[in-house]
């Protein structure tokens, strides 16, 4: 099983703003993916704790391609494809139906 998580990094502005408010000694861990490395962590530690061997990868770029090529490079099956809180997020686009969509020309 692989989960995946393709992201836009959080800003600058943001990285700044957070090691300004944090304890000099965990400044160093706050850098552009750590939210995506800490979600990752989570699902990776649930999946162990169900003995199912994972793997996780983050990867930056347009979801849908990001999606498909991941589907390639570990020749998966099956993919599921979330998109909780998306609508909340305010994303102009269905990154799931995308990634379908983009898989059917390859």
């Amino acid at each position: 099983m692989v989960r995946a998580s393709v992201y836009t990094p959080v800003s600058d502005r943001e990285l700044t703003r957070e090691r300004a408010e944090a304890p000099p000694a965990a400044q160093w861990s706050i850098h552009a993916t750590e939210r995506v490395d800490a979600t990752l962590a989570r699902a990776k530690k649930r999946a162990l704790e169900r003995e199912l061997q994972t793997e996780t990868v983050a990867r930056r770029g347009e979801p849908a391609d990001v999606i498909c090529e991941l589907a390639a490079e570990h020749e998966a099956d099956l993919l599921v494809i979330g998109n909780k809180g998306m609508n909340r997020r305010g994303l102009p686009r269905s990154y799931p139906r995308e990634g379908v969509e983009a898989s059917r020309g390859r």
